[in-house]
């Protein structure tokens, strides 16, 4: 029996149409190679992403639940981190992460089920549109959405993506939000577009520098070149905080498995590649640089450890600087004052007392 040919999940009369008869589908689930996965949905019990690392198992799982539940809610589509991860925007799921759903009409608040939140539509039309088969709320609705509804530095990390891949402007998010004027989590979707910077070159570096923010480290500029007094290249840092002279690097586990040559193994791989990154921090330091850095869990788990162990390091004395840095088309010495973006999080997280009501 072959059910290759078979949407997942699918319908009986969907598996008699594709030649699966009414005892071949039953046999099936009695042996295991079918589920029910609720009434009148069936899926193929099958791997949905056979050897994909944890990360890729978990957003290939939840699309499959994701799939299952807009079979089980016609008239509903997919929106929020269910649909940025359809768009495949820079946004984070753990394997327990909800579906979320919108539905086009029909429901006055937000619903929770157990591994499913299905969204009102507050107000307006919801603009919808079609990605391989699957019905979601449009790009710019879904950044402002997961902007909205998730942690500040996830949003920022969804905004940073979107606008890296210019599948967005910073004027179609402004506009998409001025149709949101009275929407739970307005403010912080604002306070991530604030936030943004396109420059930056992973979800780790946006994520990070915003967390770091929220535990009040100012914001860094974003992929800096730095230069000796000689006028060499000495590297590029992912955060520079111009006015202290010190940088900030934000460093996946990836990133030491990276330009394995010919018959190197992990172990020699990563051995070489941290070889290259204690070589260029030790040279950007030799400038009179001060240089902090973290692992991806670090920041992940612990931000406030992290910025904790940066104003330790920026509490040292400064050295005598002799570094130069290219911002904005200039090579400018270091240290050097740069307006930047800062959010009040106290401001950010007050909320209007509700009125009594009246007896």
């Amino acid at each position: 029996m072959d059910l290759s040919c078979l949407p997942r999940p699918f319908t009986r009369p969907e598996a008699l149409t594709a030649g699966v008869s009414r005892h071949d589908l039953d046999e099936a689930l009695l042996t295991g190679l079918v589920e029910r996965l609720s009434r009148g949905l069936y899926a193929a019990c099958v791997p949905v992403c056979p050897g994909g690392e944890d990360w890729e198992v978990a957003v290939a799982e939840h699309l499959d639940r994701l799939h299952h539940q807009l079979r089980r809610h016609p008239g509903h589509v997919a929106s929020h981190t269910s649909a940025a991860l359809v768009h495949g925007l820079a946004v984070t799921i753990s394997p327990a992460s909800p579906v979320e759903i919108t539905a086009l009409d029909g429901y006055a608040t937000s619903r929770r089920k157990p591994g499913l939140v299905i969204h009102h539509c507050d107000s307006g039309e919801t603009p919808v549109q079609s990605l391989s088969g699957v019905r979601v709320t449009t790009v710019e609705r879904t950044v402002v959405d997961t902007a909205r509804t998730r942690r500040l530095p996830h949003g920022t990390a969804a905004v940073d993506g979107a606008l890296r891949e210019g599948s967005v402007t910073r004027d179609s998010l402004v506009r998409t939000l001025d149709g949101q004027r009275r929407w739970r989590g307005r403010p912080r979707a604002l306070a991530a577009l604030a936030l943004s910077d396109p420059r930056r070159e992973s979800w780790l570096e946006s994520f990070s520098f915003a967390a770091l923010h929220e535990q009040g480290i100012a914001l860094p500029l974003s992929q800096v070149d730095i230069y000796g007094p000689d006028g060499r290249f000495r590297g590029r840092v992912d955060g520079l905080l111009p006015e202290e002279g010190a940088f900030l690097e934000a460093d996946g586990k990836a990133k030491y498995f990276m330009g394995a040559g010919p018959g190197s193994t992990p172990e020699q791989t990563v051995l070489t590649q941290l070889g290259h990154e204690t070589a260029r921090h030790a040279a950007l330091e030799s400038l009179g640089l001060r240089g902090i850095r973290w692992m991806s869990d670090e920041i992940v788990a612990d931000a406030g450890e992290v910025a904790g162990r940066i104003r330790r390091r920026l509490a040292t004395p400064v050295p005598h600087i002799e570094a130069l840095a290219l911002w904005q088309g200039e090579l400018r010495r270091l240290p050097f004052d740069e307006p930047r973006a800062c959010i009040d999080m106290e401001t950010l997280r007050a909320r209007k007392p509700r009125r009594r009501r009246s007896a």
